[in-house]
C-alpha cells in the first residue's frame, strides 16, 4: 500500500495586533498602579496604648508612639499575586514588559517609602545606625563631606636656563622686558 506524496494546505495564523506575541499573558492591569501609591502611602506611625505596672503594683496607662512596619516591594508583589521579577520588569525602561504609567507609581511609592524612614528616623523610633544604614542602602543617600581649603596655591615653574631664555623669561617666570 502506498500513500504517495500528500500535500497540505496550512492555514494562514492570525497575527497579534497586541505588543504580547506569545508566551503566557500578563498579569498588569492599569489599577496595579493606584494599588502600588495605597500599598506604601502608609502613616509612619501609630499611637499605642499601653499599661505600666509599677513595683507597687500601680498601673499607668500612656499611649506611645509605634513605628508602622515599612513596606516592601516584594510584599506588594505577593499581595497582587506577581512575582518580583515581573514586578522588575514592568519598571524596567530596557524590557519590553515596560509599563510607564506603572513606573511613575513606583517612583511614587519611592517617595511614600523614604518618607517613613525619614520621619521614624527623626522621631526616634528607629535607631540612628539603622535610619543612616537603610537610607544609604535602599534610598541611595551618601555621605558628604566638604573640605575647606585656606592658605595661598602656588605653582612651581621649572625652566632650565636655555628653554627660559630662549623664550624671553626671567628666572622668576616673567616674561623680560
Amino acid at each position: 500500500m502506498s500513500f504517495g506524496r500528500a500535500f497540505f494546505i496550512m492555514p494562514k495564523l492570525k497575527e497579534s495586533k497586541g505588543k504580547n506575541k506569545g508566551g503566557r499573558p500578563t498579569k498588569y492591569k492599569a489599577e496595579h498602579c493606584n494599588a502600588l501609591v495605597r500599598f506604601f502611602n502608609i502613616n509612619p506611625h501609630f499611637s499605642k496604648d499601653i499599661t505600666i505596672t509599677k513595683s507597687d503594683g500601680t498601673q499607668i496607662d500612656k499611649s506611645e508612639e509605634t513605628a508602622s512596619d515599612m513596606p516592601f516591594f516584594i510584599d506588594f508583589c505577593e499581595s497582587i499575586g506577581i512575582d518580583y521579577s515581573t514586578f522588575e520588569n514592568w519598571i524596567d525602561k530596557k524590557s519590553p514588559y515596560f509599563k510607564k504609567e506603572f513606573f511613575r507609581a513606583y517612583k511614587k511609592a519611592l517617595q511614600y517609602r523614604e518618607k517613613v524612614l525619614i520621619t521614624n528616623g527623626l522621631l526616634g523610633l528607629y535607631s540612628p545606625a539603622f535610619a543612616i544604614f537603610t537610607a544609604k542602602n535602599i534610598l541611595g543617600w551618601r555621605d558628604k563631606s566638604e573640605v575647606e581649603h585656606s592658605g595661598d596655591v602656588t605653582h612651581n615653574m621649572f625652566f632650565s636656563s636655555i628653554e627660559a631664555k630662549s623664550k624671553g623669561i626671567d628666572d622668576n617666570g616673567k616674561e623680560k622686558g
